[in-house]
């Protein structure tokens, strides 16, 4: 299960990702852990999604390279197991191009995660400074 997904195709920022997470010193292992299993338990979806056990959701990649050893390895994609059916890789990304509107955001749903993201922003950075000047002894400001 992945945390997180891109606006086009759910999932394909989930390598980038990982890529990431061994540049910052994660074992291969350690950082797809991360982005199944933790972020199953994060979600608290664990008990059906996260790991490959019996009686969970049996969604997952079947790739032709050992991601453990090299996780670029995690970009060779061959097939996908996906709510109980079985996909080639390329079958899925040529539905992603036949009907990409059936998996982007809704662009007016963006606009407004945006805004309310760049509002978000903006009163914390005004709340630091009014917490900062607060603080800061007269003597020491700069006029």
């Amino acid at each position: 299960v992945a945390a997180t997904g891109g606006v086009l195709a759910p999932g394909l920022v989930l390598h980038a990702e990982l890529h990431a997470l061994v540049r910052a010193g994660l074992s291969p292992a350690e950082a797809l852990g991360a982005a199944t299993r933790d972020a199953a338990l994060a979600l608290g979806v664990a008990d059906s999604l996260g790991t490959l056990e019996p009686g969970k959701l049996a969604d997952f990649l079947i790739l032709e390279g050992d991601p453990t050893e090299d996780i670029l390895n995690s970009t060779l994609l061959r097939r996908v197991a996906k709510a109980g059916r079985l996909y080639d890789s390329g079958s899925l990304f040529q539905a992603l191009l036949d009907s990409p509107g059936e998996r982007a955001t809704a662009p007016t749903l963006r606009l407004i995660v945006g805004l309310l993201a760049m509002l978000a922003t903006a009163f914390v950075a005004w709340r630091v400074v009014t917490l900062h000047r607060r603080n800061t002894p007269a003597g020491w400001r700069q006029r």
